[in-house]
């Protein structure tokens, strides 16, 4: 029996391509790789802060978001727990607080906006808007805080702490007619039939 003649222009095409895909992937390796070690820095960055997160412990927690933040500047979910990290850091130093405010104030309103565009109807959206409520009524904006507690509490209508944020803060404006149309829509959605009223 005889063998087929070898095509050794078929058979170089062949290596050729089987070269090509090699450089090619071996290529990939190198362009990728960074992006690799950034994804693994960030996933031992993320685990790190996630157990001082769930420990309180957000002092610990704000240097490793900002630099999560800094390797994925659009995660919405790093931005908003940096936000709160910048909202509950313990400092003695008024001025440093006041500017961490100021920032989680910006990173909220930059949180919002990405869920508004997503999902505009999530628990997680009412929670953005909440903390946003929280930093702008710690700041002393009463009125954009007002605002924000309305939009928590009408993207989830279950959620108690926007309305009675809503509530105290019109107390506290002097609003008392609001306040107690408040305190009256509270009692009816959140107060059980036979508890004293609130």
């Amino acid at each position: 029996m005889r063998l087929p003649a070898v095509n050794k222009a078929a058979h170089s095409d062949r290596l050729r391509k089987r070269v090509l895909v090699g450089l090619t992937l071996l290529g990939c390796l190198f362009v990728f790789r960074p992006l690799f070690a950034e994804l693994t820095e960030f996933q031992r960055l993320s685990q790190q802060s996630a157990g001082y997160v769930r420990q309180g412990d957000w002092n610990r927690a704000r240097p490793l978001l900002d630099k999560q933040a800094e390797l994925q500047p659009y995660n919405e979910n790093v931005l908003f727990h940096l936000s709160l990290a910048l909202m509950y850091q313990r400092t003695e130093n008024a001025d440093e607080y006041r500017q961490g405010l100021l920032r989680a104030r910006t990173l909220l309103e930059k949180c919002v906006e990405m869920h508004t565009n997503v999902d505009p109807d999530s628990v997680a959206l009412s929670r953005r808007w909440f903390y946003l409520g929280l930093v702008q009524r710690y700041l002393g904006q009463p009125r954009q805080a007002l605002h924000a507690f309305r939009k928590s509490f009408a993207v989830d209508p279950t959620f108690r702490a926007a309305l009675y944020n809503e509530y105290i803060l019109q107390l506290e404006s002097g609003h008392l007619r609001e306040a107690e149309s408040i305190q009256a829509r509270y009692n009816r959605l959140f107060v059980r039939p036979g508890t004293p009223a609130q």
